[in-house]
């Protein structure tokens, strides 16, 4: 279905309450806010500078690691869900899906 104004927020034309939309991006029907988002960036930012915890991410989806971030568990099923073989990869699917 094509929007009939192109540059119009697709999440409008779901009939979520404003105040809903201006939370964050939604996926999957889960609502993802900013602090969610930090600490998924905190997490990619240390798995770049320690070769272990970049194992334990990206091959492994350690819950115990994903949890010490403080990641909820609704965002924890989601990374496990992501298929990748590189940091690289794990963070360009989740760029995409955000």
């Amino acid at each position: 279905m094509a929007l009939a104004n192109p540059r119009q927020n697709p999440l409008e034309i779901i009939d979520l309450p404003a105040s809903v939309r201006r939370r964050g991006p939604v996926w999957r029907g889960y609502l993802i806010g900013q602090d969610e988002k930090r600490r998924i960036n905190r997490m990619l930012t240390s798995a770049l500078l320690d070769d272990a915890l970049c194992a334990r991410l990206v091959y492994d989806r350690d819950s115990s690691l994903l949890s010490s971030f403080g990641l909820s568990l609704e965002t924890q099923q989601w990374l496990r869900g992501i298929q990748a073989e590189s940091l690289e990869e794990l963070a360009g699917e989740i760029s995409l899906q955000l």
